[in-house]
């Protein structure tokens, strides 16, 4: 491709995200044998990848509140799955737009790097640190049939929480000195609404935790503010009430079944 268009390497594979998978991809493809067969693999690949990224997300939010909430979503779940999908189309509409593309890359670049790194961070913390490695091992053993080893738990409860943290913090630290492009135009030199919008994405996902936080201490039964911040942060007391039922390869018989 250098060679064709007369540009240096770099020039050629500076473009990323849309312009890179859309552009870029298809010309390099364009100029293998077999191009049609291989194109036709590259985009599959890409609905497929899609697909598969949206189940993830939406069925985290989804379980989540269904969860939290039985008697207001859980009942009507199929109606609830239809109105978050109605939102999510509406909220994709401006992508379709002219000025689309650049509400594409301002997610892309901001977005997802400091909120999503925050929240596996905190998710890691919960697991390892609040749940307990062991009593995750312990689940894991029940469930496969094998307990993960020494390595595995240390790179959860110690490895994955301070790399996580350190790469949470310089991207923190670029967002907010403003050392990030948006279609090859720095942050700073964006109108100061495009700042303001670019702070509120980052920082709403973010502050959805906290605020659940105090959420939870506040509903959550107690006679001060030590003893409810103990029970909020603990397993519920059912969740292992059922875990060992049936074991890992023993056989489904009826007499095991229970129905709740």
């Amino acid at each position: 491709m250098a060679s064709v268009s007369s540009k240096t390497i770099e020039q050629v594979i500076e473009d990323k995200g849309s312009e890179l998978v859309f552009i870029v991809y298809p010309h390099t493809i364009a100029l293998m044998n077999w191009s049609t067969l291989w194109s036709i693999l590259f985009f599959f690949m890409l609905i497929t990848l899609g697909i598969d990224s949206t189940f993830g997300g939406l069925e985290s939010i989804i379980t989540g509140l269904c969860d939290e909430f039985p008697n207001l979503f859980g009942r009507h779940r199929s109606l609830f799955v239809l109105g978050v999908l109605v939102i999510c189309y509406l909220g994709a509409l401006p992508t379709c737009t002219y000025g689309g593309d650049y509400i594409v890359n301002l997610m892309n670049e901001i977005a997802v790097a400091p909120a999503l790194l925050f929240v596996v961070f905190l998710e890691c913390i919960a697991v390892s640190w609040f749940y307990g490695v062991n009593r995750m091992a312990d689940d894991i053993e029940a469930m496969i049939g094998s307990r993960p080893s020494l390595f595995w738990r240390a790179i959860w409860y110690l490895i994955s929480p301070i790399f996580l943290l350190m790469i949470f913090y310089i991207s923190m630290s670029n967002l907010l000195a403003g050392n990030i492009e948006i279609k090859r135009v720095n942050l700073r030199n964006l109108p100061t609404n495009v700042q303001i919008w670019s702070y509120l994405i980052v920082f709403v996902p973010i502050l959805c935790i906290p605020a659940y936080a105090v959420y939870k201490l506040i509903i959550t039964p107690g006679r001060n503010f030590d003893e409810r911040l103990r029970r909020s942060i603990q397993p519920e007391e059912s969740y292992h009430e059922h875990l060992h039922g049936l074991s890992n390869g023993e056989q489904l018989e009826q007499d095991k079944i229970q129905i709740l």
